[in-house]
């Protein structure tokens, strides 16, 4: 579902450091566009998807194709074929085990 590929790329995202001076908001709009794009054409056509993103823009108050949600987003697609994620089959949980792993990662509170 959507909620599922949103939570999935969140947590990947909170186990990056390059997402630790992003605003929150503009992760999360990120990561429910890379979702909606990962909904099959036959549940959801591009003109109910097109009208979908507007909405979410329009009600965010963000540009859908504003840089920063399009670095984030590119940022959370890369990690998410980095990693070999299959939304579909393995845990969120097992993902950011292996994420943990393979990287370099402090746990140091964020600077604000």
């Amino acid at each position: 579902t959507v909620m599922e590929h949103c939570r999935l790329q969140l947590e990947i995202a909170a186990a990056d450091q390059f997402f630790v001076p992003k605003k929150p908001s503009i992760v999360a709009i990120a990561s429910i566009y890379n979702a909606i794009e990962e909904i099959r054409s036959d549940c959801l056509t591009s003109s109910e998807r097109s009208a979908f993103m507007r909405t979410i823009s329009n009600v965010s108050g963000t540009n859908s194709v504003s840089e920063d949600i399009e670095t984030t987003r590119l940022r959370l697609r890369d990690k998410m074929n980095h990693n070999h994620c299959s939304m579909t089959s393995r845990s969120s949980s097992s993902i950011i085990d292996e994420l943990n792993e393979s990287e370099t990662y402090t746990n140091s509170p964020p600077r604000y």
